[in-house]
């Protein structure tokens, strides 16, 4: 997943930070946030993604729902009976 580090998409990564339970460590001093640039921060992290249909993408390409999902959300990840009773923790964000 990729994430805009521009001022105005930088709620995607805080959410990323925060479903991580990183988001407080990686402040500075005067509160600044000091996004982490190596992959492997990142890596073997679990986390739920909210996903949702992007109603421009499907517009654009209606023949195509590869291009429809967008990430709308991040939470920390949790073991839930579903997934111990089966259901896959690893399940794609994809359809």
């Amino acid at each position: 997943m990729n994430a805009c580090c521009w001022e105005g998409a930088l709620y995607t990564i805080v959410g990323i930070l925060k479903a991580m339970g990183q988001y407080e460590s990686c402040l500075d001093a005067s509160g600044e946030l000091d996004i982490p640039s190596e992959p492997e921060f990142y890596l073997g992290t679990q986390m739920f993604v909210r996903r949702a249909v992007n109603k421009k993408s499907k517009e654009r390409n209606p023949d195509n729902p590869d291009y429809w999902v967008q990430a709308q959300g991040f939470s920390p990840f949790k073991e839930t009976a579903g997934a111990s009773a089966g259901r896959s923790s690893d399940a794609s964000l994809l359809p």
